[in-house]
């Protein structure tokens, strides 16, 4: 069990980690981009 749970929390980290490497561009530009061109 204890394996399975660092095992995942590793997974987790790992995913969180790509997460905020490649979505912050993304979801910055999409979510603000789409705000300010909307209101503009």
């Amino acid at each position: 069990m204890r394996l399975s749970f660092r095992t995942l929390q590793r997974r987790t980290a790992w995913r969180d980690a790509l997460r905020h490497r490649y979505a912050p561009r993304r979801a910055f530009k999409i979510g603000r981009g789409a705000s300010h061109d909307s209101q503009t």
